[in-house]
């Protein structure tokens, strides 16, 4: 359905990501830390059956292990998540966040919704082990791949606690293992996605090879005309 001179911006090579935390190994190795990040929204009922699956059959009795849930603004269910909390202090909510690029780059495995966080654990060679929560994050396994997620799997099986529970804890034993797989992708993720769209935006075409970027951008200059632009808050 694209005019046949639209050029599209897709893929890792236009990722929109504000990554820019350098990553500390050393850290990383005293302490596993499990994130679950669901996006903005979505019921946060199966994170904590699998949290508490987790407590109860594996990690109940070990102090390396802390588990990051990200609440987004119209999460569901949050108040139970709390109550782990207030009971474990391995377990912290994350609430009011707008950047979560330093706590990304500070977990050992990120599970959650396949979406824009697919491209942040990319960057940062995270393992993951997500989960397709709509139709637009539906992706080809062997695309994937290509970026180093190895375990995505469909809405249902969020379901299956035990055994999601059972794997997460897999994941923790062959951790190394594991970790190497992610970094050995095939598409290298940075975090100049952002200028690459600018540039293409404000670049050159065949009709304007003459164009300067000044005269694009710079409209400051033109007093005779007044523009009718105006910043509000969106509710």
């Amino acid at each position: 359905i694209l005019n046949k001179n639209c050029k599209t911006l897709i893929g890792p090579k236009y990722s929109v990501i504000d990554c820019n935390t350098k990553i500390n190994e050393k850290l990383k190795s005293k302490v596993f830390k499990i994130c679950f990040y669901m996006g903005g929204s979505g019921n946060l009922i199966e994170i904590y059956k699998i949290i508490k699956e987790l407590i109860i059959s594996k990690f109940g009795n070990l102090k390396n292990i802390q588990f990051f849930v990200v609440a987004g603004p119209y999460v569901q269910n949050l108040n139970l998540i709390r109550k782990l909390s207030n009971k474990f202090k391995f377990v912290k909510v994350v609430a009011g966040k707008k950047n979560l690029d330093k706590l990304i780059s500070e977990v050992n495995l990120i599970v959650g919704s396949a979406g824009n966080i697919v491209y942040e654990a990319s960057y940062y060679n995270i393992p993951c082990l997500f989960f397709e929560m709509a139709k637009n994050q539906t992706n080809n396994i062997f695309s994937m791949q290509k970026i180093g997620h190895y375990f995505v799997l469909p809405k249902n099986y969020l379901y299956s606690f035990k055994k999601i529970s059972y794997l997460i804890y897999l994941i923790f034993i062959h951790y190394e293992r594991i970790k190497k797989l992610s970094r050995t992708k095939e598409l290298k993720i940075d975090n100049r996605g952002v200028q690459r769209i600018i540039n293409s935006i404000f670049s050159f075409d065949d009709k304007n090879k003459n164009l300067k970027k000044n005269k694009i951008l710079d409209i400051s200059k033109n007093t005779n005309k007044s523009f009718d632009y105006k910043i509000f808050q969106v509710n």
